[in-house]
């Protein structure tokens, strides 16, 4: 009599719960960069008069540090919808989804140079003493 080893099979998420999840991704990742770099820098510019700009950065620092802190969680969304992608689409065509999914972390890195340079007018009025 011989005995079989019967091992557990792995539940796989389905496609169309990684499609969702990516889709939520997406969707974060758009509203959580369009309040960091819409909103928040929106209510701090002031068009035509950069010392009120620079005034109203030093006197609001907590709120334009989130507004960068949620331009960097949406880059880190962007990323995990990048992912999803690529696992999504490699069952059509493997080559073809690796190099798409590279160019979106290309954009991601993109993206999150461009998050920190949100900084640099804080750094650069800190620097000069502007209170």
């Amino acid at each position: 009599m011989s005995t079989a080893v019967v091992t557990p099979r792995i539940a796989e998420v389905s496609p169309r719960f990684k499609a969702r999840i990516a889709g939520a991704c997406e969707f974060l990742e758009g509203l959580t960069s369009a309040w960091g770099q819409v909103l928040v820098l929106g209510r701090l510019v002031v068009a035509g008069d950069a010392a009120a700009t620079a005034h109203n950065t030093i006197a609001h620092e907590l709120f334009f540090r989130l507004g960068f802190a949620s331009s960097l969680i949406g880059v880190l969304f962007h990323v995990a919808w990048a992912f999803l992608f690529y696992d999504l689409f490699k069952a059509v065509n493997r080559k073809l989804s690796a190099f798409a999914a590279f160019i979106i972390l290309v954009g991601c890195a993109i993206q999150a140079v461009t998050c920190l340079l949100y900084l640099a007018p804080l750094l650069f009025l800190r620097s000069a003493g502007v209170r």
